[in-house]
């Protein structure tokens, strides 16, 4: 008898508390849902965050005998590092300012502005960029150092130096207003000799001529 009452009191007592079973089930999947939500909302804040670019124009350059100042500006994320690459031209004459984005180009590491010879009748300003390079050669470096002329006039960017050629020195002789400039090919095509050569523009015309080649 005391084994049969204690049965249906098991039995009574699982039906009265079969509502309560589903509360605390209900009650701990709601809680669940609340903490991905806020892991969910944690994750989106975080990510906007490292994606906020801060940019920082250190350095500020004027160009002769114009009314030019260029500012020179870097631009990162907290995740992935540098983002944007650019040239701010302003005119402090017209408060005018022109941006050039050299991101895709790659880094800029020196900008020539005391230039007084002109590129076919025009201001301009010699960038020299480090950018990444294919390793198509033996022993070629994953980056190279490349040379870019922009036209004061209409900011145009014109590349100057050779495809996978890494720049090593250029020089602009005013008398006959002519850039010279000395490349080394990324890489070498034997184990013995890696490819130089000296390269030669007019620049009243824009014509280039490769004058020495080394092998």
């Amino acid at each position: 008898m005391i084994l049969l009452d204690q049965v249906v009191f098991n039995s009574i007592f699982l039906i009265f508390m079969q509502p309560f079973s589903n509360l605390y089930r209900l009650c701990n999947r709601n809680l669940f849902l609340m903490k991905i939500k806020y892991i969910l909302l944690f994750l989106v804040v975080f990510s906007a965050k490292a994606q906020k670019m801060e940019s920082n124009h250190n350095v500020l350059q004027t160009i002769e005998d114009s009314s030019l100042v260029i500012a020179f500006s870097k631009n990162y994320t907290k995740v992935q590092g540098q983002k944007e690459n650019k040239l701010l031209f302003i005119d402090t004459k017209s408060d005018v300012s022109k941006e050039l984005d050299f991101s895709s180009i790659g880094t800029i590491a020196k900008i020539e502005t005391n230039i007084k010879t002109l590129y076919k009748e025009s201001r301009f300003i010699l960038v020299e960029v480090t950018s990444n390079a294919q390793k198509i050669l033996p022993k070629a470096s994953g980056f190279i150092r490349e040379l870019y002329l922009i036209k004061l006039s209409t900011y145009e960017i014109t590349k100057l130096s050779s495809d996978n050629f890494n720049l090593l020195s250029w020089v602009i002789n005013e008398d006959t207003n002519t850039l010279v400039f000395l490349e080394k090919e990324n890489g070498q095509k034997n184990a013995n000799a890696t490819v130089q050569k000296i390269v030669t523009i007019k620049l009243e015309t824009g014509k280039s001529k490769e004058v020495l080649k080394i092998n």
